[in-house]
């Protein structure tokens, strides 16, 4: 019961820091506590620093602390994805599964988030916070994956209450405030109001701070008609907005994840291309 007990309170994080040498992004690992850790960091060739996230224990327990801080320095750029989806187990009282992430960029750098899909078993309960600051011309592409649950097992939207909360800000100023409370047994998620028939949801930001909104408008309209070639009535629904400014959102539902991984990467193809003038490169382990 003791080693239990020490499980259950047990405090994971993780801080990293990317700075520029010789024109390259390094990482440092300022702190890891497990379960969180780092796999490595790899060199890619336009300079970016490219890591994997790692979980050792496999997922998210009921009673976990899980945190994450992330700082860019001045002109780096780092891409972040995770090695597998990030599974949340069951609670078997009100005990929540609770990760928070914190991201600080600093002027001209640019984060991608490219994470596996977040499952929640039956019975889970789970928070997520996500924090992010933006400085002027630092750049974001963060995407978000979340499974109804282990369909193979028969668990669609079986789990118990899932908190998605996600803050963006812009210069010191709220740009985003993201709000999802999804508690099955309240909600009834298979209405149409809410996922329908479809399953699985992706949601992504793009962001630069200090572009024209005009540039945002027609990068809008260019991702509207994408997203319209994309939608399948019974199989996947997109949609785009942009946001006051600095930004967009994107939000998609769809019957299976294979559609929402594949399409999100086009996206920030087409908006990589418009901000930077470059083509983003495919997370690795999934070449």
């Amino acid at each position: 019961m003791q080693t239990l007990s020490r499980l259950e309170r047990m405090h994971g994080h993780l801080a990293l820091d990317f700075t520029l040498k010789q024109q390259r992004t390094r990482l440092m690992v300022r702190e890891h506590r497990p379960p969180l850790q780092v796999v490595r960091d790899f060199g890619l060739a336009d300079g970016t620093s490219f890591v994997h996230l790692h979980n050792v224990a496999g997922g998210v327990l009921a009673g976990d602390q899980l945190t994450t801080t992330i700082n860019l320095a001045a002109s780096t750029k780092a891409q972040l994805t995770t090695t597998s989806s990030t599974r949340i187990y069951r609670s078997d009282g009100e005990q929540v599964a609770y990760q928070a992430v914190q991201a600080n960029l600093a002027e001209h750098s640019l984060l991608e988030y490219w994470p596996d899909t977040t499952i929640p078993f039956a019975e889970s309960v789970y928070q997520q916070q996500t924090r992010i600051d933006l400085a002027d011309d630092a750049g974001l592409c963060w995407w978000e994956f979340l499974a109804p649950g282990r369909e193979a097992y028969g668990e669609r939207f079986a789990y118990r209450r899932l908190r998605l909360d996600c803050d963006i800000y812009a210069l010191g100023r709220p740009l985003l405030l993201d709000r999802m409370r999804l508690q099955p047994s309240l909600q009834q998620l298979n209405n149409p109001l809410y996922f329908g028939n479809y399953s699985y949801l992706a949601t992504g930001y793009i962001c630069r701070v200090g572009l024209d909104a005009g540039l945002w408008k027609a990068l809008e309209a260019e991702l509207m008609a994408f997203a319209a070639s994309q939608t399948k009535l019974g199989r996947c629904l997109w949609g785009v907005s942009c946001l006051a400014a600095h930004g967009l959102v994107i939000r998609g539902l769809s019957s299976n994840s294979r559609d929402l991984l594949a399409t999100a990467f086009e996206y920030w193809r087409f908006a990589k291309q418009a901000l930077y003038g470059t083509s983003p490169n495919l997370p690795r382990k999934i070449y």
